[in-house]
């Protein structure tokens, strides 16, 4: 059975292992550290995925917003050594919950409106 470990995404709110988000989120693996900001709000910066870069996953999902308004800098490819997918928000959710079943270290940073 797939992982239902992100349970429930709408605009503004996200529901993990049965609690609910309401401040942007960064995953890693099944940890959760909310409050996540950037320093340019709408645009994902290297700066902005410390957290993600100490934990050295090989695959990172980031939600761009419920409409993918955020911006993620063409240059952070070329400054990590770990693979990144980028979707609006609800999909980047069931992309993570897949990733999880998977034999792979993951980390994930949901922005949740916008």
């Amino acid at each position: 059975m797939p992982s239902r470990y992100i349970e429930k995404y709408s605009f503004g709110d996200i529901v993990i292992d049965g609690q609910t988000y309401k401040d942007d989120v960064v995953l890693l693996g099944k940890m959760v550290k909310s409050g996540w900001w950037r320093k340019e709000g709408h645009r994902l910066n290297i700066d902005d995925l410390q957290k993600v870069i100490d934990y050295g996953p090989d695959l990172l999902i980031i939600g761009t917003g419920n409409s993918g308004r955020m911006r993620v800098s063409s240059d952070i490819d070329e400054k990590v050594d770990f693979e990144i997918e980028s979707y609006p928000t609800n999909k980047a959710c069931k992309k993570y919950n897949l990733a999880l079943d998977k034999d792979i270290k993951v980390a994930g940073a949901f922005h949740l409106t916008c």
